[in-house]
């Protein structure tokens, strides 16, 4: 036992220590599409689905730790070699920045955080093990879903994930990574984190955390925009440069000048403003920004992105900026694909009139005619 996680015996002649980043949402990378997962509700409900599957690996990915690759999973999560310098915080940064240029392929992950990293094994046959949390001995959501999955200990809440997954075949990932790691290689101050934790507090609606992130990353932009096409200007007067480069030019000035040499049309110009004052409200006076605000800020990056870049990428950019240009409103009502019976509890029809500990100074009492005005409720008929 090691801070409440069991550590199995294994011949580690056949296997290899790893670091595993599980991933959300939950999505299947298969060879091809005759490899995608067919799971029933009755194997579902039953615990009978091919746990194996989820056990193996799919394909290898070069993410800059020299010979050895990555190895991405058939659920999508990231087994890293025990390279010399391999801790969980430069797991995050290597499986987050593969993640931003799938992302700019168009295909989209979660921001892997702290809670996602855990302990497990690669070995020799393709497949891998996780067994533990690495964080204060702790699983994430995604984590524990992981573990629970590949052992079939998984409640029925989360195995559901199994039915009809969201699915990329190693082709369509090879694709996307083609597309986004250009992309990103040009912008190397821009930091895949703070990117993809800005949009998934974003889809999340956790407005004050995406906000305050998505600002972060549109200051780079602005700092690269402002380093492109200001600081070489005049670049033989004398003292110019010092200038220029010092920490007086705030985000505010960079702007400004950007917008009168024509970087930054009226639009963007006015949406920088208005998102950067929403972030110095968050930061100064503890305000709580709203999602348009937030949506703009998505907005503001990625127009700031495209001018980043030479035009041959945009197309890119634009596609994968298009999902968070404004609100998703359902139309009509949901299709369910599956039922699940709420639990029985005392008061609700399913309970009927089976006995229960009664705690009378937690039950509801008749609210006063005063409360009851303020409420707007309605005066009971005598």
């Amino acid at each position: 036992m090691n801070g409440g996680r069991v550590q199995p015996e294994l011949d580690t002649s056949k296997c290899l220590p790893c670091l595993i980043v599980a991933t959300g949402p939950f999505t299947t990378i298969t060879l091809n599409q005759d490899d995608e997962l067919n799971v029933t509700l009755e194997e579902v409900n039953r615990h009978t689905y091919d746990r194996v599957r989820l056990c193996r690996t799919t394909m290898d990915v070069d993410v800059g730790l020299g010979p050895l690759p990555a190895l991405l999973t058939y659920t999508a999560a990231w087994v890293l070699p025990p390279v010399k310098g391999m801790t969980p915080l430069k797991a995050l940064d290597v499986v987050n920045q593969a993640l931003f240029e799938l992302f700019l392929g168009g295909v989209r992950f979660d921001s892997a955080s702290p809670e996602d990293v855990g302990e497990g094994f690669a070995y020799h046959t393709g497949y891998f093990m996780a067994f533990g949390g690495e964080v204060g001995g702790d699983s994430g959501f995604n984590f524990a879903r992981l573990k629970a999955l590949q052992s079939a200990d998984v409640s029925t809440f989360d195995s559901i994930c199994l039915v009809k997954p969201r699915s990329f075949t190693v082709d369509e990932i090879n694709r996307a990574l083609d597309i986004g790691r250009p992309i990103s290689k040009l912008l190397p101050e821009l930091n895949p984190t703070v990117v993809l934790d800005g949009l998934t507090a974003l889809r999340s609606r956790r407005t004050t955390s995406s906000l305050i992130f998505l600002w972060a990353a549109c200051e780079t932009l602005l700092n690269r925009l402002w380093s492109d096409h200001v600081v070489p200007k005049g670049s033989t007067v004398a003292n110019r440069q010092g200038f220029v480069k010092g920490r007086a030019w705030t985000a505010a000035h960079k702007a400004e000048v950007l917008f009168q040499l024509g970087v930054l049309n009226e639009s963007l110009y006015g949406k920088v403003g208005q998102v950067r004052k929403a972030r110095n409200d968050v930061a100064h006076e503890g305000a709580v920004p709203t999602m348009p605000v937030c949506l703009m800020a998505a907005d503001v990056f990625f127009c700031l992105l495209s001018l980043s870049v030479p035009a041959t990428y945009r197309d890119p950019i634009a596609e994968a900026g298009a999902p968070f240009g404004k609100p998703v409103r359902r139309q009509g009502k949901a299709e369910p694909m599956a039922w699940r019976h709420m639990p029985a509890v005392p008061g609700n029809e399913r309970w009927g009139d089976a006995e229960y500990a009664r705690f009378p100074e937690r039950e509801w009492v008749e609210l006063p005619t005063d409360v009851r005005q303020a409420l707007g409720r309605p005066k009971e008929q005598g």
